[in-house]
């Protein structure tokens, strides 16, 4: 099977370009130069370019799965062994995090609107917090590799559930 990714965002593929350009905005975000991020804005510009062509992007589930394991484990593996290489993190990751959206939906189809039609709405929210969120519960150092993936999830919970205060606040108490 090979994921139709407009099937998959239900987006119109006139509108692919600008959607391309919101994930890499999302993806390029911290307090880096911004030619840092320049090759994932024109690879999602490529991608979109081929998308709205008509073109399909022709992968084997065990490529994506594939992918997506090495991808998040490089991210992973240099996050926590090598700082140093931050501005290197984000092809792995970008990679890994892209196979698998990609591979889920190609296991599950279009269960996968289900799973990220909560999270879609409230990402933009999400983006603003996450960093106050991280850092303040990472500021508990986690000592061993258990404590830290704790740690991790507990931020990625907190996180969300601030995000979707935050969108209540907005859109329902301030009326925007």
């Amino acid at each position: 099977m090979t994921p139709n990714l407009t099937a998959f965002t239900d987006v119109d593929s006139q509108n692919l370009p600008d959607v391309m350009v919101s994930v890499q905005f999302i993806l390029a975000i911290g307090d880096s130069f911004f030619l840092q991020f320049l090759w994932e804005f024109c690879l999602g510009m490529e991608v979109a370019k081929v998308l709205k062509s008509g073109k399909e992007l022709d992968f084997k589930k065990w490529q994506l799965f594939l992918i997506a394991i090495v991808g998040i484990g490089l991210e992973g593996v240099v996050a926590l062994k090598f700082p140093t290489l931050k501005a290197l993190n984000d092809v792995p990751a970008f990679l890994g995090y892209t196979a698998l959206a990609i591979w889920l939906y190609a296991v599950i189809g279009q269960g996968t609107k289900k799973i990220w039609e909560p999270i879609c709405k409230y990402s933009y929210e999400w983006y603003l917090v996450h960093v106050v969120v991280f850092t303040t519960i990472f500021l508990l150092k986690p000592q061993n590799l258990i404590s830290q993936i704790s740690l991790g999830l507990i931020a990625v919970i907190v996180s969300y559930i601030a995000a979707v205060t935050y969108w209540q606040l907005v859109h329902k108490a301030l009326k925007v």
